[in-house]
């Protein structure tokens, strides 16, 4: 579930939780100690200065560990376990983008961090709730936008032309964040004051809605020797997919080369694709789901 601010995402949860929905809670959601470390190396502008991190971190031995065995549990020890955990955690996943991407930046981190998941928190079961901001190179089968009315959507402070024009950009964002069902909710009363459905949602088409192949001029674009075998051009659709979704190139998701192996060996688990492609074993288990769905596709038609 995707909302505009804070406080709506807050009163979603906690509705949720009322329920007895379970919540998704991501240990790289922002303020965490894991997102306050990659937004740091976000800013790293060579893989030297990641390599220097992760090495930092996990070549370190802690001389005083036995001795914090022994000392009394009180909050600061707790935040410095937590941050140490986070620094681990970080530190491996910069070693696995390295050796997917041995040149890599820190903007090639974060976008490898949106498209590959290295944290496994999309594997944990339950409803996530994010602000359109924070959506920003993720994807679901399944999104709903909540509080999609006036006075959040757009929001009431966006009142020139440049910031109601952003607040399109934001919505839009949010919305392709969907990738088989979008869902738009509203509510009719807010805070006490009536409220309408968002203008910027009026052009949206909504109810079971057909794929319009692509038109015949830009078909006529497709160059000579695109892929034939059946495989390979659903895998190729997926990986688009999954890059559009990251905000990253196709190739940073894995090589032409290495679509071709997928194609060719059609891997089922994770050891399969990293036997077949050299990929990393993190890279790997992000990608497997969406290259398994692609392959039994093609096996239905």
């Amino acid at each position: 579930m995707l909302a505009r601010t804070n406080v709506v995402a807050d009163s979603l949860r906690t509705a949720l939780q009322a329920s007895g929905v379970p919540i998704r809670r991501r240990i790289d959601a922002p303020g965490t100690p894991v997102a306050r470390l990659l937004d740091d190396l976000g800013r790293a502008t060579s893989a030297a200065r990641l390599r220097s991190f992760a090495h930092d971190v996990l070549d370190v031995v802690d001389p005083t560990a036995s001795e914090t065995a022994a000392t009394p549990h009180t909050a600061s020890t707790t935040r410095d376990a937590r941050q140490r955990e986070a620094e681990r955690l970080v530190a491996t996943a910069v070693l696995e983008f390295l050796r997917d991407h041995p040149e890599g930046t820190g903007a090639e981190l974060l976008s490898w961090r949106n498209s590959t998941d290295p944290f496994a928190t999309r594997d944990a079961s339950g409803v996530e709730v994010l602000t359109f901001h924070a959506a920003k190179g993720r994807e679901w089968h399944t999104v709903v936008l909540a509080g999609v009315e006036t006075g959040l959507v757009p929001h009431r402070s966006a009142t020139g032309l440049a910031a109601r024009a952003e607040e399109a950009r934001l919505l839009y964002v949010a919305a392709t964040r969907a990738r088989d069902r979008l869902i738009v909710i509203s509510a009719a009363r807010r805070g006490g004051y009536a409220r309408q459905r968002s203008p910027l949602v009026d052009g949206f088409a909504f109810g079971d809605i057909d794929a319009v192949p692509a038109p015949r001029e830009i078909r006529r674009l497709v160059p000579r020797g695109a892929p034939t075998d059946p495989a390979e051009v659903a895998l190729e659709a997926w990986r688009q997919r999954a890059a559009r979704a990251a905000a990253i190139d196709p190739a940073a998701l894995c090589s032409d080369r290495q679509l071709r192996e997928i194609a060719a060996t059609k891997p089922r688990t994770v050891a399969e694709l990293v036997a077949a492609t050299g990929l990393g074993t993190i890279t790997a288990a992000a990608l497997i789901d969406g290259i398994v769905d692609a392959l039994d596709d093609v096996e239905r038609v």
